[in-house]
């Protein structure tokens, strides 16, 4: 634009004015930036040239009755482009405009969409947004349906604005309704037959449902507690040592110096395994390391690490399976093989040992004898009182023995196929 001063810039502004009042188009401040002039009181000479012009002012009142103002409307920019070919002032902002605004057309005054299949789709202003989703979510026709069938639902109908998905999430989460009788993320129960079985399992699966599963009296049986845990309380413990009380201002600390630091399952940190590459230590800067004299070469294969990523995650995860082998070999070295059949006689832990209740020194610790009426692989035994042929509760192996009178065990001549092996 050429800069000129205030005299000429009202002259030009008068042989403008005179050329072009009365006319459709845009305001008299969009075309003097269209001629290509420009001074520091451009935009407020103009605005109170036009306020004094009456052809100028009945002009506005008739237009204005046949659209409504779109101050701060996001179609703003759209409807101004079609209507009057006028852009943002900024560069980068017009140009994104001008490549969108080839699937947008206005009719009747209003801003339309086409969709892939060149269909009209109707631009919602702001205002309309909220009474429009709560009409389709919660209305007559209405179901509480999720976020995504929310969306999909206006765009069937031929609604649309930029924000129209984030904005469906943001809204179903605020209702009441979905959220106390949605669909649950996760469900807690124990390992009894009523929730562990097939068709439990299967209608989870369906709708993606985590199921998890804790014992109340063996908690570590169906893994719920984590080694990580363990560490971290390790950690925290020596960093607190003096002030037990700020525990959660060393949390974070903790928290870097575990995932800094190399696991001995996989070989590698928590933190390589995740960005691929290891994190640069306060250490290391205070006394420079290799990596960081070397930064401006370390920015170059920066992009080899990130492709060999895969590759070093897939080396963790078999250092991973080697370490659990190890662990595993060590265990059975220190288990005795436990062996039953269909018919042994077998005493079992009374139920203050099995709950950890405290007992009184006399209290026998086991219960019985019990007739095993079925072994079963999986580590457990279906039981019956020999007297009353009651059957009991079945129990893993761990809770009970054989029953062994004068030296000599009470059970049945073994059959083939009847030996259990309890590790």
């Amino acid at each position: 634009m050429r800069c000129v001063s205030h005299e000429e810039g009202k002259d030009k502004l008068i042989e403008l004015h005179e050329s072009t009042c009365g006319l459709e188009g845009p305001c008299l401040y969009r075309r003097k930036q269209r001629v290509g002039l420009y001074w520091p009181m451009m935009k407020e000479n103009c605005d109170q040239f036009q306020e004094k012009c009456l052809e100028c002012r009945e002009h506005f009142e008739r237009s204005s009755v046949c659209f409504v103002s779109i101050q701060g409307d996001w179609r703003r920019p759209y409807i101004e482009y079609i209507r009057d070919e006028t852009l943002p002032l900024d560069v980068k902002e017009a140009s994104v405009v001008k490549k969108k605004a080839a699937r947008f057309f206005m009719e009747k005054n209003e801003l339309f969409r086409r969709s892939l299949r060149c269909q009209p789709i109707r631009c919602v202003p702001e205002v309309d947004i909220e009474v429009l989703m709560k009409e389709v979510h919660q209305g007559v026709s209405g179901e509480h349906q999720g976020a995504r069938r929310l969306y999909e639902e206006l765009m069937r109908l031929g609604y649309y604005w930029p924000t129209m998905e984030a904005d469906t999430l943001c809204f179903v989460r605020q209702c009441m309704p979905c959220q106390k009788f949605g669909l649950p993320k996760r469900i807690l129960s124990d390992n009894g037959t009523p929730f562990v079985n097939k068709i439990v399992s299967n209608m989870l699966a369906q709708f993606n449902i985590i199921h998890d599963r804790s014992s109340p009296y063996y908690p570590k049986g169906n893994g719920q507690a984590k080694a990580t845990n363990k560490s971290l309380l390790k950690i925290l413990s020596r960093m607190v040592q003096d002030s037990p009380h700020d525990w959660s201002e060393y949390l974070p600390l903790t928290l870097w110096a575990y995932r800094t630091s190399k696991r001995g399952p996989t070989q590698a940190t928590p933190f390589s395994l995740v960005y691929g590459a290891d994190a640069v230590l306060l250490a290391e800067i205070t006394v420079p390391s290799a990596w960081v004299v070397l930064e401006g070469y370390i920015e170059h294969i920066r992009e080899a690490d990130l492709e060999a990523l895969k590759k070093r995650r897939d080396k963790a995860c078999a250092n991973h399976l080697v370490y659990q082998r190890k662990i595993i070999k060590t265990y059975d070295k220190l288990v005795s093989p436990r062996m039953f059949q269909d018919g042994d006689l077998v005493l079992k832990d009374a139920k203050h040992i099995v709950k950890g209740v405290h007992a009184t020194k006399f209290t026998p610790k086991w219960e019985g004898p019990f007739k095993i009426k079925k072994v079963h692989s999986s580590g457990y035994c279906a039981l019956e009182n020999p007297s009353s042929k009651k059957q009991i509760a079945p129990i893993n192996f761990k809770n009970y023995k054989i029953n062994i009178v004068c030296g000599f065990s009470l059970r049945c001549p073994r059959k083939n196929g009847d030996i259990v092996r309890n590790y």
